[in-house]
């Protein structure tokens, strides 16, 4: 959905009646996880009370880059939001980022 921005009024419609959402952050761009907190006033304001897991993606492109790691740490605990690190591309911790959702919805 972030790479609708041109198109902003048309991320709402994809937003509306969710329960819940998995924002995710690029842990190789820095700039990503900043975008989080945007994309959850965004979600949040569409879909009141509804439940927010972060993950960090590319964990195997991550190498030691721990300043994206600390960013995504800090705004998790600030916000009191849980989070994973995750690999779309390995498959590390994506079953358990979707079963943690689940958990929060029930």
């Amino acid at each position: 959905i972030e790479g609708l921005e041109e198109k902003h009024s048309l991320r709402k419609n994809y937003y509306m009646g969710s329960s819940g959402a998995i924002v995710v952050g690029d842990l190789t761009r820095a700039e990503s996880i900043e975008k989080m907190e945007k994309i959850i006033r965004e979600f949040t304001c569409v879909c009141p009370g509804a439940k927010i897991v972060l993950a960090g993606n590319k964990y195997d492109l991550y190498l030691n880059e721990m300043k994206t790691l600390a960013k995504l740490k800090n705004f998790a605990q600030k916000q009191k939001f849980d989070y994973v690190i995750t690999s779309a591309k390995t498959g590390k911790n994506v079953q358990e980022l979707f079963l943690l959702l689940a958990q929060k919805l029930t």
